[in-house]
């Protein structure tokens, strides 16, 4: 008997590579384009008032805060969220 799976594990020489066009939508990161503004390097701790350090000076605590190095504090994801909407992304 012939085994009519044959086809379906033969790789094909016609499918060619996949190619993408131009005009493709790029995908933007909210949190690159946050971390890459200068919003993300001026936003200060509302409790101790030191800079935060988001590429290595904080540490995410849970799905909505994260604490400052400097005090240890945790601070509410909102004051992110607010920066954001001060670049125009909603």
């Amino acid at each position: 008997m012939k085994d009519d799976c044959s086809e379906l594990i033969r790789p094909r020489s016609d499918v060619g590579d996949l190619i993408v066009k131009e005009s493709s939508p790029r995908f933007t990161s909210i949190t690159r384009s946050f971390l890459s503004s200068t919003t993300s390097k001026e936003l200060k701790c509302p409790r101790c008032g030191s800079l935060l350090n988001f590429a290595n000076g904080v540490e995410w605590i849970g799905p909505d805060s994260f604490t400052c190095k400097s005090c240890e504090q945790l601070i509410n994801i909102a004051l992110i969220q607010r920066a954001l909407r001060e670049l125009g992304v909603d």
